[in-house]
């Protein structure tokens, strides 16, 4: 299933992905401070997570369908 168009979680969205590469862009260059290096980790950990959660909601919804089309 395509990476941009899954069903995510309310709280994600597009610009999280903008937000997370460009401080990973940032941590690649020489002036990274240890601010910017834990504040990168932090929004990928964020972005992880919600890619988890899509996954999860996704699985969650399947079983649930399949066990409501059981039941008819």
């Amino acid at each position: 299933m395509n990476y941009f168009f899954r069903k995510r979680p309310w709280y994600y969205s597009w610009y999280i992905d903008a937000v997370a590469w460009f401080f990973f862009w940032l941590t690649l260059r020489w002036e990274t401070t240890w601010r910017t290096a834990g504040l990168s980790l932090l929004v990928v950990a964020m972005v992880s997570f919600s890619y988890a959660q899509g996954r999860w909601d996704q699985k969650d919804d399947l079983a649930r369908s399949k066990i409501s089309s059981e039941t008819r």
